[in-house]
C-alpha cells in the first residue's frame, strides 16, 4: 500500500505492457490523493500526476477511452496549470480527432512549461513535442497561418530536427514562394540527408 512502491510498480508494469496489471496498481496510486486541498504527506504531486497520465495510457491500450479521458481531466481539474498534463490531454484529443481543443491543450501547455523533472519529463524535448502537435492541429483546423507560427516555435526549440523545416517548406510552397520553401528544405536535408518526403518536396520544386 506504499505510494511510492505502488506508482514504481504500476509504471513499470505499463513499461513492460502489461496493461490490464498496470491499471490495478495505477488507479491504487491515483487514489491516494482526492485532488482537492494539499495532497498528504507521502503523496509526491508529480508522481501522482505521472500515475494519472500513466493510467490514461494503459487504459486507452485497453480500449477504454471514457476511463482514459477523465483520467486526465481528473489530473487537470486537480492541477489546472500542469503543464504535461495539458499535453497529454492535447494529445488525446488529437488522436481522437479533436483538433480544435487539442490546439486549446497544447497552446495551455507551452504557456506553463511541459517538464517535470521528478518523473524524467524533458522540459525542452516535450515543448517541442507540444509545439509540433500544435501546429499539426492548426493544420487541421485550417489555421495555417498560426500552424507556421507554431513551427517556427519548434524550431526554435529544436533547430536540429528536420520536420519543422519541412512544413514549413510545404506551407511556402502552398503560397507560391519558392524561393523560401526552398530554403527551408535544403535546411532540413542538410540535418537529415536521407529524409524521403524533403528530397521529395526538393525535386518537385527543381521540375517546377
Amino acid at each position: 500500500g506504499d505510494f511510492y512502491h505502488l506508482y514504481q510498480t504500476g509504471r513499470t508494469l505499463a513499461n513492460l505492457r502489461y496493461f490490464k496489471e498496470a491499471q490495478n496498481y495505477l488507479e491504487q496510486t491515483a487514489s491516494a490523493w482526492d485532488g482537492q486541498g494539499e495532497p498528504p504527506p507521502e503523496v509526491n504531486p508529480s508522481l501522482w500526476s505521472h500515475s494519472l497520465i500513466l493510467l490514461s495510457h494503459v487504459t486507452t491500450k485497453l480500449g477504454k477511452f471514457d476511463q482514459a479521458q477523465e483520467a486526465l481531466f481528473a489530473l487537470c481539474r486537480a492541477r489546472p496549470t500542469y503543464g504535461p498534463g495539458r499535453s497529454h490531454l492535447g494529445r488525446f484529443f488529437y488522436e481522437a480527432g479533436n483538433y480544435v481543443d487539442a490546439a486549446k491543450q497544447f497552446s495551455k501547455a507551452l504557456a506553463w512549461g511541459c517538464g517535470d523533472k521528478d518523473w524524467g519529463a524533458d522540459p525542452a524535448k516535450n515543448a517541442f513535442i507540444a509545439a509540433s502537435m500544435l501546429a499539426k492541429s492548426l493544420e487541421n483546423t485550417g489555421e495555417l497561418q498560426k500552424a507556421s507560427a507554431a513551427w517556427r516555435t519548434a524550431v526554435s526549440l529544436n533547430p536540429q530536427h528536420p520536420e519543422p523545416y519541412v512544413a514549413l517548406a510545404e506551407s511556402y510552397m502552398a503560397g507560391g514562394d519558392k524561393v523560401h520553401a526552398k530554403e527551408f528544405l535544403e535546411r532540413a536535408i542538410a540535418l537529415a540527408p536521407a529524409h524521403r518526403r524533403a528530397k521529395n518536396l526538393y525535386g518537385a520544386l527543381e521540375v517546377s
